[in-house]
């Protein structure tokens, strides 16, 4: 029996630590947040995510960006409409967006009230999301994603 116990509680103790240093890993190596999957759903919950805008890598088009993704988004199928945006809480934001049909860049202005946001069709794939800053300066901001155009 004791042996059965000490077997069970191995099985229970060597996830849990794998967990918990994928975890202290994944929250002290940066700013890169989980990988967030998406498939086209007419009932999504629309997804918020903090982090800090701006880097050290200047991107020639989009800012200064941080060497990693500040998220990357894996879309499964096809997404008729996804949206993201990103608020900073200041600073001149920028969105650079890499995936598997291109780069696409998008600068706060006055017309999308210093939120710059990226909306369409999203084919499967990666995207890796960097949220930068022109003055290279680097602010808190929320990024959210969502498949309805109201949000």
């Amino acid at each position: 029996m004791e042996k059965l116990a000490r077997h069970s509680l191995q099985q229970i103790l060597v996830p849990v630590a794998v967990v918990t240093v994928l975890l202290v890993a994944g929250t002290t190596s940066g700013k890169a947040q989980p990988t967030i999957q998406l498939r086209n759903q007419s009932n999504f919950t629309p997804i918020s995510s903090p982090g800090q805008s701006g880097g050290s890598v200047d991107s020639k088009n989009c800012g200064f960006v941080a060497r990693s993704p500040n998220q990357v988004l894996n879309v499964t199928e096809r997404i008729d409409y996804l949206r993201v945006r990103v608020e900073a809480t200041g600073g001149e934001p920028t969105l650079l967006v890499d995936g598997p049909d291109g780069r696409f860049c998008v600068l706060a202005d006055e017309i999308s009230g210093d939120s710059p946001e990226i909306s369409g069709v999203w084919l499967p794939g990666r995207y890796s999301v960097y949220v930068g800053d022109r003055s290279g300066s680097r602010y808190d901001y929320t990024l959210y994603v969502s498949q309805q155009s109201n949000d």
